[in-house]
């Protein structure tokens, strides 16, 4: 812990000092670094990081005393509202003199006290403007987003907030709504929020038009884009705390984005996500059961039912939720939202890819499209309204969900590789060769992107070994790399019997089926060359295990 305590010099600047600090609030080392720091760029920079940074942090009372000069400046700052220009900064009125004697009549006992007077604080507010100048003009977004870099609670003071909450008691009107705006940040660093009617007497003086214009043109561009904000205005419903329908709640939570986008800060209960509201949903599963094996070549189950987190409706909640038309509705003890022509469109969609499943099936590939959120199918491509995905989701069933994480972690089952196989593999060479083997095993193609010099060649040297079957596999290889595999596999694979089909290594004859069907007599593995391949239509049409 280190004693830090604020100094006024004597020609009148404003510092920090470590010697015979006020050691009545210790700070911890991390926090003294920070603001010696700060003051290492100036007064301004230091006074403005003890009202931001240091907004709630617990201070000696002297530098508590420097905050609280930095806290009025942000305060004045946020009443005098966002400037039109990016990078600018409004012209703020210095304190006046009387309140800068009080505020000099209340500083505590400090280093250089006898030095401070009306002139030394005024220059320190002078030096927090100059810093804030500086740094505004550096930053790329509005006034607002750089004080709430420096604190979010910045951001709040001298804007009007709208807030929606429960009223559990009233269940014709469980809502309550009130518009307040947020005055200043307190000595303790918490947000004071005042009625916003208290706002319309607080600035009714011609000295105070400026701010309560900052004040209302957030509310003013409100009401021009939504007319229920409008309709509010004109009764003097804004002013006063209302109790509101589950109607008239979903219309603030629908119009969240347009209110903010308008300058307004907006609180609401915190089961809402505007992002992605509580909402039942059409659920769609693919895949749940494995009817023999699951591979390349499966026809998937397809299944549709209505959800809310997972958990199928009852009957009940189904009749409930579509005779609830739009709006929020109370399910299983929780506000939703439901909008029935959404969910009906979602519903009627599906169970037609339902019916069609029911007829044809979903190909293998067709659901794993499907979840990847990429299918072009006619039949299966979701409808055009973009509104309507967010009524529904899409999920592997349990048997597609289990293969998907084996996919994910194709070494889980700790099988070793292959007893022939004359090599230990290190471990990602271990969970490259089962990579190789479980997508193969499901008809699928794999692509083993190792970086050069890791070993990809003794991996497939063991998917070779593992996977011989009555039919060859062809190796394709750059003509330079021949050799290499002629002694990759003698070494590691000696049991693999192995031909080169290319005239430089082999004098067997590969032109046609026939002779390729000879030369490949009792073979495991057939090398060529990208040049044969493209040239030797016998090697392009024999069908090979592996490729």
């Amino acid at each position: 812990m280190t004693a830090l305590g604020l100094l006024i010099t004597p020609q009148g600047h404003v510092s920090i000092t470590a010697d015979d600090a006020d050691a009545s609030v210790s700070l911890a080392e991390t926090t003294a670094a920070r603001i010696t720091r700060a003051f290492g760029a100036g007064a301004g920079a230091g006074l403005l990081h003890l009202a931001t940074s240091e907004l709630q942090t617990p201070l000696p009372p002297s530098l508590a005393y420097g905050r609280e000069l930095a806290r009025r400046y942000l305060t004045a700052l946020c009443h005098a509202g966002e400037p039109a220009e990016v990078g600018a900064v409004p012209t703020l009125d210095e304190p006046g003199n009387d309140e800068l004697d009080a505020l000099v009549l209340s500083a505590p006992p400090l280093r250089g006290l006898e030095y401070l007077d009306t002139a030394v604080l005024r220059e320190a507010w002078r030096q927090i403007d100059a810093r804030v100048r500086a740094e505004v003009a550096r930053h790329t977004g509005s006034l607002g987003d750089y004080l709430h870099g420096l604190n979010p609670l910045w951001r709040v003071v001298g804007r009007v907030t709208l807030h929606l909450a429960e009223n559990k008691h009233d269940e014709t009107h469980p809502f309550a709504f009130l518009a307040t705006y947020a005055s200043n940040v307190s000595a303790h660093g918490r947000v004071q929020h005042l009625p916003l009617a208290r706002a319309l007497r607080e600035f009714a003086g011609a000295a105070n038009r400026l701010r309560l214009l900052a004040l209302l043109v957030p509310i003013q561009q409100a009401s021009g884009r939504l007319p229920w904000i409008a309709a509010l205005l004109e009764r003097g419903d804004l002013y006063q705390a209302l109790a509101w329908t589950p109607a008239e709640a979903h219309r603030l939570l629908s119009d969240v984005p347009v209110l903010e986008d308008c300058g307004l800060i907006v609180r609401v209960p915190d089961w809402w996500n505007a992002a992605r509201p509580p909402r039942p949903q059409v659920s769609v599963r693919i895949g749940e059961h494995a009817r023999v094996t699951l591979d390349a070549d499966a026809i998937l189950d397809f299944s549709v039912g209505l959800t809310f987190e997972g958990e199928p409706l009852t009957e009940g909640e189904r009749e409930q939720l579509l005779a609830a038309g739009t709006g929020l509705v109370r399910l299983r003890g929780r506000w939703v939202e439901v909008d029935r022509a959404r969910l009906d469109q979602a519903l009627a969609h599906w169970q037609g890819v339902e019916r069609a499943a029911r007829s044809g099936g979903i190909s293998f590939f067709e659901g794993m499209r499907l979840l990847a959120g990429v299918s072009d199918e006619p039949r299966v491509a979701v409808g055009e309204d973009q509104q309507a995905q967010s009524w529904s989701g899409l999920a592997a069933g349990a048997a597609l969900q289990e293969l998907l994480d084996r996919l994910r972690n194709p070494g889980a089952d700790g099988s070793a590789a292959p007893p022939a196989l004359r090599a230990t593999l290190r471990p990602y060479q271990q969970a490259g060769f089962h990579w190789l083997r479980l997508l193969t095993g499901l008809r699928l193609g794999a692509c083993l992107a190792d970086d050069m010099g890791l070993g990809k060649t003794v991996q497939v040297i063991a998917l070779l070994l593992d996977a011989r079957a009555a039919r060859p596999s062809l190796v394709v290889v750059p003509a330079s790399l021949l050799a290499n595999w002629k002694s990759e596999l003698e070494r590691f694979a000696p049991t693999l019997r192995f031909v080169i089909a290319h005239p430089s290594e082999s004098d067997l004859e590969f032109d046609d089926a026939a002779h390729l069907e000879r030369a490949l007599a009792g073979v495991h593995v057939a090398i060529t060359t990208y040049g044969m391949i493209t040239r030797n239509e016998a090697l392009r049409q024999f069908e090979w295990n592996f490729v």
